[in-house]
C-alpha cells in the first residue's frame, strides 16, 4: 500500500484549491437567469401566490376595507446532492500533473453544470402531467387551462403552438408569445405582467442550439425580412436576451420567461451551498485502506415549479 508523502499531501491539497477555484469561478448560468433564488433556513420553504388585491376604488363617504387574499402555498422539500471524486494515490506521488488536472477540471464542470442540467430538465418536463401549476396542483405547469386562483379564476393559457422555425414564423410567434404574456390578467382583471418594459433584461429566450441562429437574427440584427415578406427595420431588436440550451432534447420548442420582476417562473431554493473536501490517508482510515484520494463534494438545494404566468412554452 502506497502512502502519500509529505509533496505529495501538497499536491493533493492544490488539486482540491483548483476544484474549488473552479466551482467558485463567476459564470452566468441558465438558472440564476429564469429562477428566482431564495435562501433557505429550514428542511422546506412555503411559497404564498397573492391572488387577490383589489383595485382603487371611488371613496365616498365610508371606506370599504378589502384584504389581499392569499389561497395558493408552494411548499418545496430542500433535497441533498453529493458527487465523489476519487484518484488513484501512485498518480499524485508520481506527479502526473496533466492526468490529475484533467479529472479535476473535468469533475468541477461537471459540478457547476448540475444546477442548469436541473433546471433544464425542469422546464422541458413543464408540459407533463404532475408538473405542478402553484394554483391548481391538478394542472402542469405549461397548460392552456389554467385557473389563477384555481377553481373559478380568470384562465391563462401559457402553451402556444408555434407557426414553425423559419425567420418569419419566428417572429410571428415572437411576438405572440410576448402578447401573451402582456396580456395575462389576474382575478381583478389586472395586468400581471403588462408594465415590465420589453428589454433584454426582463425577458429571456431559451432554446435548442438547433435554433440558435433564427434567434440571434430576430433579436439582435438592424434589418430583417418582414412579415410582409420585404425587408425593415427589426422592431424585436433587443427585446429579449437569449439562453442557448445544449440540455434540451427538443429541438423546435423554445421558452420565453419574464424575468424582470420578483415572482420568476421557478425557484432555485438553496440550503447549503455546494462545497468540496479532501480525503486521504491522513484524515480517513477508508481512503488509506483503498489507497485512493477523494474530493468529496455535497449541497442541499431544490428547484420548483412557481409562478405559471411569467413564462410561455411555444411548441412546433
Amino acid at each position: 500500500m502506497s502512502q502519500i508523502s509529505g509533496d505529495s499531501l501538497a499536491i493533493a491539497k492544490d488539486l482540491n484549491a483548483r476544484f474549488t477555484n473552479i466551482i467558485n469561478k463567476p459564470r452566468v448560468p441558465l438558472y440564476t437567469k429564469i429562477c428566482e433564488t431564495v435562501p433557505s433556513d429550514g428542511a422546506f420553504e412555503k411559497y404564498p401566490m397573492v391572488t387577490q388585491l383589489p383595485f382603487p376604488k371611488q371613496w365616498n363617504d365610508i371606506r370599504t376595507p378589502e384584504g389581499i387574499r392569499v389561497t395558493s402555498v408552494l411548499e418545496v422539500d430542500n433535497l441533498r446532492y453529493s458527487m465523489s471524486v476519487q484518484m488513484d494515490t501512485n498518480l499524485v506521488n508520481d506527479s502526473k500533473a496533466y492526468t490529475l488536472n484533467t479529472i479535476v477540471d473535468q469533475a468541477a464542470n461537471r459540478c457547476v453544470e448540475f444546477p442548469d442540467k436541473l433546471s433544464s430538465a425542469l422546464v422541458e418536463a413543464g408540459a407533463n402531467a404532475g408538473t405542478k401549476d402553484i394554483a391548481d396542483p391538478a394542472v402542469a405547469f405549461y397548460a392552456t387551462t389554467h385557473q389563477y386562483a384555481g377553481t373559478g379564476g380568470n384562465t391563462i393559457s401559457n402553451k402556444l403552438t408555434g407557426t414553425g422555425v423559419t425567420l418569419t414564423t419566428v417572429q410571428t410567434d415572437l411576438f405572440a408569445a410576448m402578447a401573451a404574456l402582456k396580456t395575462m390578467k389576474d382575478n381583478e382583471g389586472g395586468l400581471i405582467n403588462g408594465d415590465i418594459p420589453v428589454t433584454k433584461e426582463n425577458f429571456i429566450i431559451q432554446c435548442h442550439p438547433n435554433m440558435e441562429g433564427v434567434f440571434r437574427q430576430v433579436l439582435n440584427t438592424s434589418w430583417l425580412p418582414l412579415l410582409t415578406g420585404a425587408s425593415g427595420e427589426n422592431v424585436l431588436k433587443g427585446t429579449a436576451d437569449i439562453f442557448v440550451d445544449g440540455y434540451l432534447t427538443d429541438v423546435n420548442d423554445w421558452y420565453l420567461h419574464c424575468v424582470g420582476m420578483q415572482q420568476r417562473p421557478f425557484i432555485f431554493q438553496e440550503r447549503e451551498a455546494m462545497r468540496s473536501k479532501l480525503y486521504t490517508s491522513e484524515n480517513s482510515y477508508t481512503h488509506d485502506f483503498n489507497d485512493m484520494i477523494e474530493i468529496l463534494v455535497k449541497w442541499r438545494f431544490a428547484f420548483a415549479y412557481a409562478f405559471f404566468f411569467r413564462s410561455i412554452k411555444t411548441t412546433n
